[in-house]
């Protein structure tokens, strides 16, 4: 074996090293990421009556409340944004109505330009 041949075969074998290390700290975080959530969100859960005592009233998150107040939120901002509680201008009603065919002007086969022979 020469000495190049074997100096890039140690380079790769050290790459391939390098990219599962990489890989396997990748995954570590990511896990660690989600299970302090996972834990978090398995204490959010009262089951005894001593601990429900304990709870702050008015502390209540009701999901389908927060949701519909979200989609609410968002398709009022989406109305605002694109003008949907106004009138449509004549301009724009003109052009959908031409696009439609509605409004163009028809053709009769004397205004067609001759097409090719």
């Amino acid at each position: 074996m020469t000495m190049t041949s074997l100096i890039i075969s140690i380079l790769s074998q050290l790459l391939k090293f390098l990219v599962m290390c990489l890989f396997a700290f990748t995954l570590t975080i990511s896990m660690s990421d989600t299970s302090g959530s996972s834990v978090i969100a398995a204490t959010s859960n009262v089951l005894t009556p001593e601990a429900r005592s304990f709870k702050v009233k008015g502390d209540e998150n009701n999901l389908v409340d927060n949701i519909e107040k979200a989609i609410k939120n968002t398709a009022d901002n989406v109305v605002e944004k694109l003008n949907l509680n106004e009138p449509i201008p004549d301009s724009t009603k003109e052009f959908l109505d031409s696009a439609r065919g509605k409004g163009a002007p028809k053709s009769t086969p004397n205004d067609r330009p001759p097409g090719p022979k």
